[in-house]
């Protein structure tokens, strides 16, 4: 999280904020739905903060704990169980209200990284293992590392299981020559592998091990498509009949405009410069569009495919779910996403074509298999349906709109975003949160926003 005036990255105990939940709104903490995690004391949480940053090695290993500090942690759980959760509303010496849940204040249980301030962008990235953040500054990216927290058996006893709290440590620190605008990781259905650092006039991703920088390049056929869709755009725009006069015009000064100013102004012929926005992994494996394939991801093989390539070279006819396929990602520049791989090869001619330039892009599945692009404006919410790329929806118009994050669930092995969350203001100066929710059921219907069609297009529910 970035907090505090310095931009400073706080790690919270998710257990603490979940307890401060329970108390606020009377609600049974024994009734949780995840028992395993308890609150811990407030000793293990500065033993882990005073270790945050250290080097791996140095961190102290729970078998050499003090028996006395795990006994009291013990007796400090046991007593909070059968205490009734008493919530108190305090002010300190700074005049900062905290709410008090058993004589424990649990808004404390958080620790900033050492040496990171001036933060402005956190992106993190989680295995069955570890869990990444990379933190974006000025010039530079820092990594950060933690280990899961895993179920360790007490020496006590056979039956007492106890979970461990690990710090967060620096993995690698990569020097940047300039600000980057996105930042992200990437991997290869295995391992991670890359962090992505977008610039507008270039993208690169960065080994995380090795640190070489690879540009990822623009395939000449996605730079043609874009000039395609941009002139079209401009032809349209051009193109839309100009208002009629108002009738307190001045008759003599409309007559002295050139004859050329009825007319709609033709656009220009050459395109601005490709600026790059975002580059993002895709969670998912996108259906195979016989239609739009370019000819490296056709079905079957192109001909310049086939006869190319040498006896020993696989030529993969499709593009398969599989470890073994070529990672695909969600390439933005500037109004226009693209499928791409990690060199620059398209996937699909498919335009995704956004009202306004998304700050931030999440993913969202409607039904098995179906999934859209959820684009963060500055002053709207847009949905874009992945295997067609028409526009399912456009949400909160012309009020400051900020990603909160998503609810991510596990069925059948296989993560799943059951929700994404943003807020808006009003005019008010009032705050709202909204949720946006995947429909695994019988969706709600709403005209397709095509001008060609008209047919039905499936609309996940939103509320707030």
């Amino acid at each position: 999280m970035l907090a505090g005036r310095n931009k400073r990255v706080r790690c919270y105990s998710y257990d603490a904020l979940l307890r401060l939940c329970h108390a606020i709104y009377n609600i049974d903490w024994t009734s949780r739905n995840d028992t395993n995690y308890d609150v811990p004391s407030m000793s293990e949480w500065k033993r882990v903060a005073s270790q945050s940053g250290k080097a791996p090695e140095d961190e102290v290993e729970e078998d050499s704990w003090p028996d006395n500090d795990v006994e009291q942690q013990k007796q400090q759980q046991q007593q909070q169980q059968q205490q009734p959760t008493r919530l108190v509303l305090t002010s300190g010496l700074a005049l900062k209200q905290h709410y008090v849940c058993n004589d424990v204040v649990l808004q404390e249980f958080y620790y900033k990284f050492p040496d990171c301030k001036d933060v402005l962008r956190l992106q993190t990235y989680q295995t069955s293992a570890y869990v990444f953040a990379a933190v974006l500054q000025r010039d530079k990216i820092v990594v950060w590392q933690q280990r899961r927290r895993d179920q360790q058996q007490s020496s006590s006893s056979s039956n007492d299981c106890k979970w461990r709290l690990s710090p967060f440590y620096k993995f690698k620190v990569y020097w940047i020559p300039a600000e980057p605008r996105w930042i992200s990781f990437a991997d290869d259905r295995i391992t991670l592998r890359y962090l992505l650092a977008i610039f507008s006039t270039e993208a690169t991703a960065i080994g995380l091990r090795n640190s070489k920088v690879r540009t990822v390049p623009i395939d000449p056929k996605l730079a043609e498509l874009y000039q395609k869709t941009w002139l079209r755009e401009q032809s349209r725009s051009h193109s839309s009949p100009h208002p009629p006069p108002s009738p307190s015009d001045n008759t003599a000064s409309s007559s002295a405009l050139p004859p050329s100013s009825s007319f709609p102004t033709l656009p220009t012929t050459t395109t601005p410069d490709i600026q790059w926005s975002s580059l993002i992994q895709l969670p998912f494996y996108p259906n195979p569009l016989t239609t739009s394939l370019t000819s490296d991801y056709s079905n079957p093989p192109s001909y310049d495919a086939v006869v190319t390539s040498s006896p020993s070279e696989a030529v993969d006819p499709v593009a398969l779910s599989s470890t073994m396929s070529p990672q695909l990602f969600f390439a933005t520049l500037c109004r226009q996403s693209y499928i791409i791989d990690l060199i620059g090869g398209l996937f699909s001619t498919l335009v995704y074509h956004w009202t306004h330039e998304p700050q931030h892009i999440e993913f969202i599945q409607l039904a098995e298999d179906d999934w859209c692009a959820v684009g963060f404006g500055r002053e709207s919410v847009e949905l874009l349906h992945m295997r067609t790329g028409e526009r399912i929806h456009r949400i909160m118009n012309s009020v400051p709109v900020c990603f909160l994050g998503r609810w991510d669930i596990k069925e059948a092995g296989k993560k799943k975003v059951k929700a994404l969350f943003w807020c808006c203001a009003t005019p008010q100066d009032n705050a709202h949160i909204y949720m946006l929710q995947g429909n695994n059921s019988p969706h709600t219907t709403a005209p397709s926003t095509s001008n060609t069609s008209s047919t039905t297009t499936d609309v996940p529910s939103y509320t707030a």
